[in-house]
């Protein structure tokens, strides 16, 4: 459940990532047209909230792993606003609401996972004892 539950998290995540850089492509033709702030910001939630999806279903039941892969996406993300790290040599903006957005996208994604992951788990015990007590 968790594993499907992660695949429709990665392909809502990335269908809002190509929809907000479609917005933003339509800003930068037109100067003229002003560019609202879930345009500017939808694909800087929404990308690393898809890699922590997709890191989510890569680490399985690997508690230790599912942290690396849920922490990995918006450290590299910030690094290279913060101009540590040179992920994308054409991106030349700072903005430190695209931090919060990296963050807050891998959190609401992570978050998720474990809630669903969680009660998963909590589900196959109950029908485990259930199946222990009739035999």
């Amino acid at each position: 459940m968790s594993k499907l539950f992660n695949h429709f998290q990665n392909l809502i995540y990335l269908s809002l990532a190509s929809y907000g850089e479609g917005l933003q492509e339509i800003a930068a033709r037109d100067p003229s047209d002003s560019c609202s702030w879930m345009a500017g910001h939808l694909s800087d939630f929404s990308l690393p909230a898809a890699s922590v999806a997709v890191g989510q279903i890569l680490a399985g039941r690997n508690k230790a792993i599912q942290y690396v892969m849920a922490l990995a996406p918006p450290i590299v993300v910030t690094l290279h606003e913060l101009g540590i790290v040179n992920v994308n040599p054409y991106a030349q903006t700072y903005d430190p609401q695209d931090i919060i957005c990296y963050w807050a996208g891998a959190a609401l994604a992570f978050t998720l996972s474990q809630m669903v992951s969680n009660k998963s788990a909590s589900k196959l015990k109950t029908n485990k004892s259930v199946l222990e007590d009739k035999l």
